[in-house]
């Protein structure tokens, strides 16, 4: 096979593999509805990063997605959110979230009180498969005990 062939089939093949890395994320991205209004998505494993349209303007918006429940993101208002995964949420209220860390106000079984968390790691529950719990006003992983 002459010098010139092969240089440039070896071209071709490069630009065909350049391409490929180009046009495809690392990570496949996570289900969810927001797909169907969100463009230019990229995930790095942990954060979503998109633009996502409301009255027809696309506005930059993010979401550390790991504790989302599977297919459960979508867009509101050009804001990406989900439904975090746990039992906790159940009988918890203002929660939100970051990479590592979950805040929520739980209920007391006694008097129906409520309790404040922040600050709570939640990576361990995850990464290990366990439920996050509401165990008597303060989170944990798995059951309360």
């Amino acid at each position: 096979m002459p010098k010139k062939r092969i240089f440039f089939t070896v071209c071709a093949v490069s630009m065909v593999i350049g391409i490929f890395f180009l046009t495809n994320n690392a990570f496949s991205l996570p289900d969810g509805s927001y797909q169907q209004t969100c463009i230019k998505c990229t995930d790095d494993g942990n954060t979503l990063r998109c633009e996502c349209k409301y009255k027809g303007k696309y506005s930059p918006t993010s979401l550390s997605y790991k504790i989302c429940e599977s297919g459960q993101i979508w867009n509101d208002k050009s804001k990406l959110r989900c439904t975090p995964q746990g039992s906790f949420k159940r009988s918890c209220s203002n929660i939100s979230w970051n990479e590592s860390f979950l805040t929520a106000i739980c209920k007391r079984i006694q008097k129906g009180k409520t309790i404040p968390n922040s600050g709570f790691n939640y990576n361990a529950c995850i990464n290990n498969g366990q439920d996050i719990t509401n165990c008597d006003g303060s989170l944990k992983c798995g059951g309360c005990n």
